[in-house]
């Protein structure tokens, strides 16, 4: 399922068990005490409410209530709701007149995702039961939702430059995260063990910023590509074969692939005695024997 056909579907489904007339759906990250949104997804209610609440959001008190219990379900009820500052601006225009939200940070990556089920009847509050369902089914979404994103880049990638077993994130041009697997974050930290998420780390995004595709650390591999305002970037331990120059590299694959000594030659224009030094080099500096060895060492890098 496409990415942007996701909170639709998934919400349709919530429809059936907790009725609501309208809905929200926003991601995003929290830096430097700024909510900073990514990507929002509404239902019977007119796109222009996000701009209204561009403009609103410093004083939007509802916001910050679900910031001050994240994790947890917040219900408003009509009367609850006409005593926060945000009713008159940016509810009441739209018909909102019952509210049931969570704000449901990623501790790991920095990043949050945020959703609200809306009723237009102001005597119909969302019940105990209701609040109970919700807080049980947004984490099962939110993952849901997470999983379809990196499952959707992973397919991409089998058309691309960026190898199929690497784990991968999702980044804007500012560096800031829009999804990551989990062990995207674990191996970065080995390499940048201070980084605490939300925006790619500060020695990474300046890489990207000087072009290129690839990057090799002390203890990871960083490769990416560039696409529609995005940087989708795959991370892999460092291997003894990262080590190799490119063109050993390049001798050592013909040789794993099954080219003789003449055949390389032939190809880079060299000699056959240069091309067994090549590889009697490269066997050394692998520390191996054959080319079993070889072959599986080859297959760790991009």
């Amino acid at each position: 399922m496409a990415p942007c056909d996701f909170p639709g579907w998934a919400m349709s489904l919530v429809d059936g068990a907790i009725p609501h007339t309208a809905c929200f759906w926003g991601s995003g990250a929290w830096i430097d005490g700024e909510i900073v949104v990514h990507t929002s997804w509404l239902n019977n209610i007119p796109a222009e409410a996000i701009l209204d609440w561009e403009r609103h959001k410093h004083a939007d008190t509802v916001s910050l209530k679900l910031l001050a219990n994240a994790g947890q379900v917040v219900n408003f009820s009509n009367a609850d709701l006409r005593g926060e500052y945000a009713y008159e601006p940016l509810f009441r225009p739209v018909g909102i007149e019952q509210l049931m939200g969570i704000y449901l940070p990623n501790p790991l990556t920095g990043l949050y995702d945020a959703i609200s089920l809306y009723r237009a009847d102001p005597a119909a509050a969302f019940g105990a039961d209701e609040c109970r369902a919700f807080a049980g089914v947004v984490p099962h979404l939110v993952e849901a939702r997470r999983v379809n994103y990196l499952d959707g880049l992973n397919a991409d990638r089998a058309h691309s430059a960026i190898p199929l077993r690497r784990h991968v994130a999702v980044a804007d041009l500012k560096g800031v995260l829009h999804a990551a697997e989990d062990d995207f974050i674990h191996l970065a930290r080995l390499e940048w063990p201070n980084w605490q998420g939300a925006r790619l780390p500060e020695a990474l995004l300046a890489r990207l910023g000087e072009g290129g595709e690839h990057c090799f650390g002390e203890k990871t591999v960083v490769r990416w590509l560039c696409r529609n305002d995005t940087y989708r970037l795959s991370i892999r331990p460092r291997t003894p074969a990262d080590s190799l120059s490119e063109r050993e590299r390049q001798i050592a694959r013909h040789f794993a692939e099954g080219r003789s000594h003449k055949g390389i030659a032939l190809d880079f224009e060299i000699s056959p005695s240069t091309v067994r030094n090549h590889l009697s080099t490269i066997y050394r500096k692998l520390d191996i024997h054959g080319k079993a060895e070889l072959t599986a060492l080859l297959s760790q890098i991009d």
